[in-house]
């Protein structure tokens, strides 16, 4: 039978995963493996996942994500399976890819792109993994996705590019992101005025 999680467990998860606690998070995941309360949501929709890859914690997400999976699945359902819970979008239309982007996490945007996930996906006001990083000055983000060939002129909502939302960001904060991508704009032949 299934264990019933104490009272607010599953917010102390979420808090270990709020505060890159990687050996706390190890340890309630391999107690809970398989219980709906490492799933469970917190009021912004987000839940342990999320709050690890928006925290930057690269160690904790990756643990937590190597217990999604089973290795005993043929790899085309592993595949179905990983698309499945990475690819999940919040309210606002948010990927964990969106997340890792923001908090600079380019190891886990490389982890997410290896399982299938599709890099040029836009919330819903339009803002893909490339323009969050751009918007926040994650530079090794943004020249790893640029590389990766995420679409560099994919558009806001609003009708901005990454290199317009870089600007948008902070011109001094993010000046060499805004070099970086208004290089490749040239070499892409996309030249924005």
């Amino acid at each position: 039978s299934k264990r019933i999680a104490p009272k607010g467990l599953g917010e102390e998860i979420r808090n270990a995963c709020r505060n890159c606690d990687v050996e706390s998070i190890k340890g309630y995941v391999t107690e809970w493996d398989g219980h709906h309360v490492l799933d469970e949501e917190d009021d912004c929709g987000w839940s342990t996942i999320h709050w690890a890859v928006k925290k930057g914690c690269v160690d904790g997400a990756l643990f937590i994500m190597s217990k999604w999976v089973s290795p005993y699945l043929m790899e085309e359902d592993q595949k179905k399976q990983w698309l499945l819970r990475l690819e999940k979008k919040d309210d606002d239309g948010q990927t964990l890819m969106m997340f890792a982007a923001i908090a600079g996490s380019t190891e886990l945007i490389r982890f997410f792109i290896s399982k299938g996930c599709n890099k040029n996906v836009q919330n819903n006001d339009g803002f893909s993994a490339l323009i969050w990083a751009a918007y926040h000055g994650q530079l090794n983000t943004v020249r790893y996705l640029v590389e990766s060939l995420a679409q560099i002129e994919s558009r806001t909502k609003g009708g901005k590019t990454a290199l317009q939302c870089a600007i948008v960001g902070g011109e001094k904060k993010n000046k060499d992101v805004i070099e970086y991508l208004r290089y490749s704009e040239e070499l892409r032949g996309h030249i924005s005025a």
